[in-house]
């Protein structure tokens, strides 16, 4: 996992979460997650899956202690 996060609507109220993962093909990603703890214990309505390109550039999830410098 590369970064997540909860998601709020407009009144700060949680509505889901969202996570960038660097995987091999999609059933990789589909099988990490499926097997999350709160999925596996029903917690969660839907898993959506959406690929990025190539091209992403998942080295510039920066630490916020990189960009200080």
């Amino acid at each position: 996992m590369l970064i997540g996060s909860a998601l709020l609507d407009e009144n700060g109220a949680s509505i889901g979460n969202f996570g960038i993962l660097e995987a091999a093909d999609l059933a990789q990603a589909r099988a990490f997650a499926e097997g999350d703890p709160f999925n596996r214990a029903g917690i969660v309505a839907s898993i959506e899956l959406t690929p990025l390109p190539e091209t992403f550039q998942a080295h510039r999830i920066a630490d916020p202690m990189t960009l200080r410098r």
